[in-house]
């Protein structure tokens, strides 16, 4: 069993006015703050530094720290010191898994930021945004808010800014399963890190390399960096940084099938989780007791351990709560672009006259100007291949056909004029799923195979929705291959399908089969997409492959000549059967 240490990772939280306090400097404060009755700015961000330091050891009391300094910031109506108040209370409950009101502290410090103007304080606020998305599973975004980040702390040379960014960097790649770039980004920030004596910053750091070695394998270096987290979780008395770093080592030593160490992690990992109020590691910690209890054949003690995982397990995947974290995420976004988009729909308006005033041009020199029409045709002929040239870039860079968008959006449009609601609104559930598969997958330039198989399979629901005559289709991978660790370009299969669909089974106006194969042969990965379609020969003259290529088989082609092994390439074989073609066969052959 594979036990997920992506799932078990937490954050690093990002005050863009914050400094790292000694223990000396934190009881100063403390001291300060019990003779002073002072309600000013200064005693704000004393209140707001001392909560930030114990957000990760004592979170309760970390609380009350925040919300002293809120009484004082509302009071004296500061601000920039109730910004830090919103962020500090958003970290507070995206610790304790509640997002939708960490999301909605974050809300109220972005609004304020942006009526302040304050660059810094927006940077800084995307690091906080982004570390909502990644624990939503909003990989895209997230990475996007850390680029952001990273881009402003290099402009200004900021250490913080810098380290914290590359930190999370690490983290959003670790999370999509590219432990090499997580590995790059987090072995960046290290040297950062140690140079500023950044602590706190550094237990996380190197937790989260462990857990990059760790997907890699590399049990050796994991157990190393996970050892060195717990050292400097010591060093700072940071609970989380500790419930993580024994988390790691509780996987380690199970996949090597310590069980014993295993279990004393385990049960450490528990003490520091519920320290900090984390559900989401006492929930990994609790399905790594089960196993190991079951190997060493103590089954009551795994059922125990088993029952305590599935009351987190069904806690966290509240369908109820995801709901409420979109929801307010979709809100935050609608409220920031309200003005962009009444600038976008004015452009749409532009745009539609723009082009009714076009057509009534066209009209009107066909008309008078009869005699110059071939030449005419021509040079739109020429603007429509310009047009469709640059469709076609658009397309290759998103790994997905635009055409099939557009079809996608008319078949909802038919289901709502059919009176068919469920239909439309399952359809729109799988075609956003895809349509976020494809987008997080154009980020990266590989992607494991069982991702690539997942993308697929939704394509393919939903275009048997939308056809006359549903076809089935199979999906057979070698035993052999461990679909996880094979990594191919995302979405390469997809136009070879779409181009089986509409160019074979579409016009058989019958219920076809799309049979999908991968193996490895002679040190080469095969992958076979085969249909009982009409075959080549028998296209419409539209479609008719001999005369011109379609779309998905040169887009493909094009791909897979920009890919470093230049032997990659793609062969087409018709079927046939006593001169009657059966169907076609389409190879993509990638070598090692």
């Amino acid at each position: 069993m594979r036990l997920l240490i992506l799932l078990v990772l937490s954050f690093i939280y990002f005050d863009s006015n914050s400094q790292l306090l000694s223990k000396k400097q934190i009881d100063s404060i403390k001291s300060e703050l019990s003779v002073s009755k002072k309600n000013d700015s200064v005693s704000v961000n004393s209140y707001i530094q001392l909560g930030n330091v114990l957000l990760n050891t004592e979170p309760e009391l970390a609380n009350k720290y925040t919300d002293s300094a809120f009484a004082i910031a509302e009071k004296i109506n500061w601000k920039p010191g109730l910004a830090a108040v919103f962020r500090q209370k958003s970290v507070y409950y995206l610790n304790k898994s509640d997002y939708s009101t960490a999301i909605s502290y974050l809300q109220k410090a972005k609004k304020i930021g942006e009526e302040l103007k304050d660059e810094k304080l927006i940077s800084s606020l995307d690091i906080n945004m982004g570390l909502i998305y990644l624990q939503s599973e909003e990989y895209l975004p997230a990475i996007k808010c850390f680029k952001r980040s990273l881009a402003y702390g290099e402009k200004i040379n900021n250490a913080q800014f810098i380290t914290y960014s590359l930190n999370n960097l690490g983290i959003s790649f670790l999370r999509i399963s590219q432990p090499d770039s997580s590995i790059y980004y987090l072995e960046k920030s290290l040297p950062i890190a140690e140079e500023n004596k950044f602590d706190q910053v550094l237990s996380f750091n190197y937790t989260n390399l462990g857990g990059a070695y760790d997907l890699k394998k590399d049990y050796k270096n994991a157990e190393k960096y996970f050892k060195k987290g717990i050292e400097k979780a010591e060093l700072t008395g940071d609970a989380m940084s500790m419930a993580q770093a024994l988390t790691g080592l509780a996987e380690v030593n199970t996949y090597l099938m310590k069980r014993d160490s295993a279990i004393y992690y385990c049960k450490k990992s528990l003490e520091f989780s519920k320290q900090v109020g984390n559900l989401q590691w006492q929930k990994e910690a609790h399905i790594m007791l089960s196993e190991n209890y079951y190997a060493l054949g103590q089954m009551e003690n795994a059922l125990v351990s088993y029952k305590n995982y599935v009351v987190f397990r069904d806690s966290l995947m509240n369908d109820n709560k995801k709901s409420e974290i979109v929801k307010r995420d979709l809100q935050f976004i609608n409220e920031k672009t309200k003005a962009d988009l009444k600038r976008e729909k004015e452009r749409q308006e532009i745009y539609f006259f723009s082009g009714l005033i076009i057509l009534l041009a066209a009209l009107i020199s066909f008309i008078f100007y009869k005699r110059s029409r071939d030449v005419r045709q021509k040079q739109i002929e020429t603007l429509s291949e310009l047009k469709i040239k640059d469709t076609e870039l658009k397309a290759l860079r998103l790994q997905m056909n635009p055409h099939f968008i557009g079809n996608a959006l008319q078949s909802v449009q038919h289901f709502l004029k059919e009176h068919k609601p469920e239909e439309a609104e399952e359809y729109l559930i799988k075609f956003s799923s895809l349509m976020r598969a494809v987008l997080t997958n154009s980020e990266v330039d590989v992607i494991p195979l069982t991702k690539e198989i997942e993308t697929l399979e939704w394509y393919m629901q939903l275009e048997n929705l939308r056809m006359n005559y549903p076809f089935t289709y199979k999906i057979d991978i070698d035993k052999s291959l461990n679909a996880d660790e094979i990594f191919i370009p995302p979405n390469i299969i997809q136009p070879i399908v779409e181009n089986s669909i509409k160019h074979g089974l579409i016009p058989k106006n019958a219920n076809g089969k799309i049979l999908i194969s991968i193996i490895k042969l002679n040190g080469n990965l095969i992958i076979s997409v085969e249909d009982n379609g009409v075959g080549r020969k028998n296209s419409t003259k539209e479609n008719n492959l001999f005369s011109k290529e379609s779309m998905g088989i040169k887009i493909t082609r094009e791909r897979l000549t920009r890919l470093k092994n230049k032997n990659s390439r793609l062969e087409i074989t018709d079927l046939i059967s006593n001169n009657i073609p059966t169907g076609t066969r389409v190879q993509i052959i990638l070598p090692e």
